[in-house]
């Protein structure tokens, strides 16, 4: 009998045990599945982010980094009592510390995403101004881009955990795709259907209790999405076709409204298309050729004004923009008195395309052959082309000097040795000032000035292709860029040139022209991938905008820090306030509940200054209308007792109290607006 009872036994220990296991498996199968989806959906987010903003990073490190900080963002919010918030505060401080000790990294991080965001947000902007990139490893680049990404991630994990906040996940979802319209954008196809999928699994799994339940509502919204999305792909392929139907429901619908509402509007308006200005004609620019531009068969370029007035007109004075004569056979341009860009009015251009250009569109104007005495000659006209461009004057000692000893077999290795010639000496300015007399343009703006805009870099560049023995030319016109082109009823894609798209720039002669940007920053490897010139901004040197990223950085660490910091001492307040009022301690706990009453009715606007008198319990009996007469009466007889009497309230009392208080102050929270939330929870530190 005795052995019966101890297999008995021994049965149980073995229930209890397995029962054990499989509680602590289904925990790691649950916390698998929440940090994989949270890491997704971080990873989505970036994807979607980086099909429209430009930022070369290595993906598979940062995607990685990310389900890694997913991991140690749900183990950390999972973790209970005062270890939390010693390690929100040590990982806080420590991750101040580390940043500001690896401030090249840190800085490379930031102004890595600026750029990224500013190629696209500043697209045909000359120069395009942007931060300077310390150089560091990709991997190194990626950790920091997925550490910047630890308040998302945060915010995904919390909500994922708790339960509650699916608004603010459901706000930062949206973010890539506002972000991207506003610039004109939106994520590609892939990258939309990602993050569809990734969010359809992350609020899938947020509804599982148990780890097999999780995993398989992931299962189920990852294939319900498939579907949706293979269904939406396919309708929109069959709406297409629909769209070029001749008796198509879309034709149809778009006769409707141009009948019934653009007409309408039209007429309301005193605009048709009949009384459309006809003085612009539509025109492709036409890509430079080894003779002057002609006009090509199927496009046009009309000018409403003066074609003698230049793409940078001056109003006289000797240190003013570009002499406003275009260059002809008999004309000349000196370049001695420019002090300073200023844009013309665009000589009322408009140029027309089939579709949307991929990269900036150069209309050239203008082109200068013979440079002498710091000024550029037009072209002759019956001369054989290619000897024109290839001569420079004697004089220019330091730049022939500078060309001659370099080891150049290619015009490939003239191009990569001029543009790191100007990237490490000179930087783009808006106002170099004017070039003193008896000193050559090009030679002062290399040697000595060592700033200006594009016509000092187009100028300098073509001598120097030239002194290293290759053909070149100096070129003034439009640099048009993708964005200006809108969009016609037609299909087709127009753009008005505007003055501040006027730019230089030289072109190199082997087969052919091609054309060769110089002007800094150079931020690409296309040779035509450089965007046009703008005059709306001040000119800014690179290393002035890298301490204005650091400053904000700084600026930003120092926020954070004190949010930490404040967070941190509000949970210490408010957790020594909660042991206070939740111990007896010989009828003290009583008192610290009433005073806690007293303390949210100041949140609420009643101030108590005396709290034990006689007008103070009606004072909090009105500041307080969630407590009912009964629990008041209670309250004010316990909290006189247990501050005036020998012997306190029994525990009974007291615990009745402090699930009053617990109930009460859960109600009071829960009506309060966000910055009454902050003064309950980090000023009062009420439990």
């Amino acid at each position: 009998m005795k052995n019966r009872k101890e297999g008995k036994s021994g049965i149980r220990l073995f229930e209890q045990k397995s029962r054990e296991i499989s509680g602590e498996m289904n925990r790691i199968s649950l916390f698998a599945a929440r940090a994989l989806s949270a890491g997704f959906l971080a990873a989505a987010w970036w994807e979607s982010l980086l099909s429209v903003f430009p930022l070369q990073v290595l993906k598979p490190c940062l995607y990685g980094c990310l389900f890694l900080l997913s991991v140690f963002w749900l183990w950390l919010w999972g973790s209970r009592g005062k270890k939390k918030i010693l390690y929100l505060a040590a990982g806080g401080a420590a991750l101040i510390f580390f940043v500001w000790k690896n401030r090249v990294p840190a800085t490379a991080v930031v102004n890595s995403l600026a750029n990224a965001y500013l190629r696209i947000h500043e697209e045909g902007s000359v120069p395009l101004l942007l931060y300077e990139v310390p150089e560091i490893s990709n991997i190194l680049l990626a950790v920091g881009i997925a550490a910047a990404t630890i308040p998302i991630i945060a915010v995904f994990s919390l909500v994922l955990l708790r339960g509650k906040g699916k608004a603010a996940v459901i706000v930062l979802l949206f973010f890539p795709v506002i972000l991207s319209a506003m610039e004109g954008y939106f994520p590609s196809v892939r990258s939309c259907g990602l993050l569809v999928m990734a969010c359809g699994i992350y609020f899938a799994i947020g509804t599982g209790s148990t780890g097999r339940a999780a995993w398989g509502n992931a299962v189920t919204a990852a294939v319900l999405v498939s579907v949706l999305c293979a269904v939406s792909w396919g309708a929109a392929g069959r709406i297409e076709v629909q769209k070029s139907a001749e008796n198509g429901l879309y034709i149809q619908a778009k006769a409707v409204i141009e009948k019934h509402v653009i007409q309408r509007l039209e007429e309301a308006s005193g605009v048709s298309k009949e009384e459309e200005p006809k003085e612009k004609e539509e025109a492709k620019p036409e890509r430079p050729q080894d003779t002057a531009p002609e006009k090509s068969q199927d496009n046009e370029v009309q000018n409403n004004e003066d074609t003698r007035e230049g793409l940078f007109p001056n109003e006289g004075g000797t240190t003013a923009g570009i002499p406003h004569d275009l260059f002809a056979p008999d004309q000349s341009t000196s370049l001695q008195n420019i002090g300073y860009f200023r844009p013309g009015d665009g000589n009322g251009l408009v140029v027309a395309s089939p579709t949307r250009p991929e990269s900036t569109v150069y209309l050239p104007l203008t082109y200068g052959a013979v440079y002498q005495d710091s000024t550029w000659k037009a072209p002759e006209e019956n001369g054989e082309i290619p000897n024109q461009y290839r001569g420079y004057p004697g004089n220019l000692t330091r730049l022939i000097n500078l060309c001659e000893k370099q080891e150049i077999h290619s015009v490939e290795e003239a191009a990569e040795f001029i543009q790191k010639e100007f990237e490490e000496n000179t930087v783009y300015d808006y106002q170099p000032g004017p070039t003193p007399s008896g000193q050559d343009f090009s030679e002062y703006f290399l040697f000595e000035n060592k700033k200006g805009f594009c016509v000092h870099f187009a100028t300098t560049a073509v001598l120097m292709y030239r002194i290293m023995g290759y053909t070149a030319r100096y070129v003034e016109g439009y640099a048009i860029p993708p964005s200006a082109y809108k969009e016609q009823p037609d299909g087709s894609y127009r753009a008005e040139v505007t003055g501040d798209m006027g730019h230089a720039w030289c072109e190199t002669y082997e087969d052919k022209w091609v054309i060769r940007e110089h002007t800094l920053p150079y931020t690409g490897d296309s040779q035509a991938a450089v965007p046009p010139a703008s005059a709306s901004k001040p000119a800014v040197s690179r290393q002035a905008l890298s301490k204005s990223a650091l400053a904000i950085l700084t600026a930003f660490l120092l926020v954070f820090l004190c949010t930490i910091l404040t967070a941190t001492q509000a949970a210490v307040r408010r957790k020594k306030k909660a042991n206070a009022i939740q111990k007896y301690a010989q009828g003290k706990g009583i008192t610290e509940i009433y005073l806690a009453f007293c303390a949210a009715a100041a949140v609420l606007g009643t101030n108590i200054k005396t709290p034990f008198s006689t007008d103070s319990f009606e004072t909090l009996k009105k500041a307080l209308p969630v407590l009912t007469e009964q629990d008041c009466n209670t309250l004010r007889q316990a909290a006189q007792k247990a501050m005036y009497d020998k012997t306190p309230p029994p525990k009974e009392t007291h615990q009745n109290l402090y699930a009053l208080y617990q109930k009460t102050s859960k109600h009071i929270q829960k009506d309060l607006p966000i910055i009454k939330k902050i003064q309950y929870r980090y000023i009062k530190c009420l439990p």
